[in-house]
């Protein structure tokens, strides 16, 4: 497997790049090409207090 990434000057990843290479034949595979990659906030992923049932 091969990842790279690209950071911004906050050091939060921007881009990324996936791909993964056959085993059998060392052939490489990219599944993800140089994709944008949104910045999330904490709160936006992690459940608040207020959500607890």
């Amino acid at each position: 497997m091969a990842v790279a990434m690209v950071l911004g000057q906050d050091d939060a990843v921007r881009r990324i790049s996936v791909g993964l290479r056959c085993s059998e034949h060392g052939g490489l595979h990219l599944y993800i090409d140089n994709a944008h990659v949104d910045l999330v906030s904490a709160r936006a992923i992690r459940p608040s207090d207020d959500d607890a049932s």
